[in-house]
């Protein structure tokens, strides 16, 4: 029988979706301030882009703008995936030696406690 050690919770922790929040609203400001800059310099770039394929030049500005939050937003998965520690498992391979001893003995008793019964099954037909 073991016993559970008790988590400690950071305190910060129930703030967290009021930061990410914060955080997306931050990224969707640059990249609508960003978006004119990237579609002229798509505008130079590619010959066949003309920056008015959608019609209204408000949904070429939001279409950049979502480009530029998707790649903001990678950019900060990738960033905090690397810098987030990583939790510790409480199993070590002491743990999964022992239980894997356990399993093996577990199964060498089932297979002597059916020899045996198979043994007594023999001997009572005859």
């Amino acid at each position: 029988m073991t016993i559970k050690q008790a988590e400690v919770k950071n305190p910060y922790s129930k703030f967290l979706p009021a930061v990410g929040f914060l955080l997306l609203a931050a990224l969707g400001y640059l990249s609508w301030i960003g978006s004119p800059y990237l579609l002229s310099w798509a505008v130079r770039t590619f010959d066949n882009f003309s920056g008015r394929e959608l019609g209204n030049p408000l949904y070429m500005r939001l279409f950049f703008s979502g480009m530029i939050l998707m790649f903001l937003i990678s950019l900060i998965t990738i960033i905090v995936s690397f810098a987030v520690p990583k939790k510790k498992s409480r199993i070590t391979d002491k743990d999964t030696l022992k239980y894997r001893q356990g399993v093996l003995a577990e199964k060498k008793a089932n297979e002597l406690r059916k020899q045996k019964v198979a043994k007594m099954n023999r001997n009572s037909n005859r």
